[in-house]
C-alpha cells in the first residue's frame, strides 16, 4: 500500500521544503524549454540541457546555502541532491511510466547510506526517492510537472507525491479614495425681461 505524504516515511520531506524544491525546479525547467526551442533544436538537446540545467540549479542553491536543509551529495551525473539527511536523485521521466529504469537503481551516495542504517539496530526498511519532471500538453503549451516517488529496495513504489501549484486568486484592488468637490453654489436664474420684450 502506497503512503500519503513523503514525511510518513522520512521527517527530512516536509510539505514546505518539497514545495519550495518544486517550485525551483519547474522554473528552472520551463526556461530550459523556452531556451531550446529552436528551429535547430532536437530532443537530445532539449533533454540534456533539462538535466544539465537541474544539476547546475541544485549546485548553485547548495554554494549559496539558499536553504539550510538543501545540499548537493554528489556532482556526478547522477548527481544526488539531500534533504536534510534524505537523498534524492532528479529524473526528467514519466513518473506513472518511467522508461529510464536503469535510473531507480542505487548510486555510490545511497548505497553508503544503506550500509550505515543496516549497521543500526531495528532500521530495516530503506527508501530510494527520484524526482520525476515530466511534460503535460495544456492548450497546446508544455507545462513541466513534478513528482516525487520513493522505492523499496526492489524497486517497488512506497510512496508517490506530486506538487500542486498554488491556486492564483485574482486579487481585488482597493477603489480610488473618493475626491471631495466642493458644493456648487445654486443661483437662481434672473428672468430678463428686456430681452422677452424686444423679441416681441
Amino acid at each position: 500500500m502506497l503512503e500519503s505524504h513523503p514525511i510518513s516515511i522520512s521527517k527530512d520531506l516536509t510539505d514546505e521544503r518539497l514545495h519550495t524544491l518544486c517550485e525551483h525546479v519547474l522554473d528552472t525547467v520551463q526556461d530550459s524549454i523556452e531556451d531550446s526551442s529552436t528551429p535547430d533544436d532536437t530532443a537530445w538537446t532539449k533533454g540534456c540541457l533539462v538535466y544539465g540545467r537541474l544539476q547546475g540549479m541544485i549546485k548553485r542553491i547548495s554554494i549559496n546555502k539558499e536553504y539550510s536543509w538543501l545540499s548537493l551529495a554528489n556532482s556526478t551525473m547522477d548527481f544526488t541532491a539531500k534533504i536534510g539527511s534524505t537523498h534524492i536523485q532528479f529524473m526528467v521521466d514519466d513518473a506513472y511510466s518511467p522508461k529510464k529504469t536503469h535510473r531507480l537503481s542505487t548510486n555510490s551516495v545511497e548505497n553508503t547510506q544503506i550500509s550505515m542504517l543496516l549497521e543500526e539496530p531495528g532500521e530495516a526498511g530503506f527508501v530510494t526517492w527520484r524526482l520525476f519532471v515530466g511534460f503535460e500538453e495544456l492548450e497546446g503549451l508544455i507545462s513541466p510537472k513534478a513528482t516525487l516517488v520513493g522505492y523499496d529496495l526492489n524497486q517497488n513504489e512506497v510512496c508517490k507525491w506530486e506538487h500542486q501549484e498554488a491556486a492564483v486568486i485574482p486579487m481585488i484592488s482597493a477603489g480610488p479614495a473618493p475626491v471631495e468637490i466642493d458644493e456648487p453654489t445654486l443661483q437662481r436664474k434672473l428672468n430678463n425681461n428686456k430681452t422677452k420684450n424686444e423679441a416681441k
